[in-house]
C-alpha cells in the first residue's frame, strides 16, 4: 500500500473510533426523542413518514420488476430466431 492509503486509513479509523465512542454523548431530533418516549402523535409522524417514503419505492420498484420479467420474456421469445438468423445458439 501506498503511504496516503495508509494515512487514509488511519484517518478514517480515527473518524470512526472518535463517532462510536460518542454516540451516547450525541442527542437524536426532538421528534426521535419523542416517539421513543411514547408520545402518540410523534409516533403518527414517524408512521407518516415511512409510509411517504415505501409507496414511491414499492411504485418504482413494481415498475422496474414489471420491466425486467418483460424484458426477459421478449428475450426469451426471440432465442429461437435469433438462433435461426445467425446459425449458432444463444449465449443465455
Amino acid at each position: 500500500m501506498t503511504r496516503w492509503v495508509r494515512r487514509l486509513m488511519v484517518w478514517h479509523g480515527a473518524a470512526l473510533a472518535a463517532l462510536v465512542g460518542a454516540a451516547s454523548a450525541v442527542s437524536a431530533c426532538p421528534t426521535c426523542k419523542d416517539a421513543v418516549s411514547g408520545d402518540p402523535v410523534a409516533a403518527a409522524l414517524s408512521w407518516t413518514t415511512l409510509v411517504l417514503i415505501a409507496v414511491p419505492l414499492s411504485l418504482i420498484g413494481s415498475i422496474g420488476g414489471w420491466l425486467f420479467f418483460a424484458y426477459r420474456r421478449v428475450d426469451r421469445a426471440a432465442a429461437p430466431l435469433w438462433s435461426m438468423l445467425t446459425g449458432k445458439e444463444s449465449e443465455s
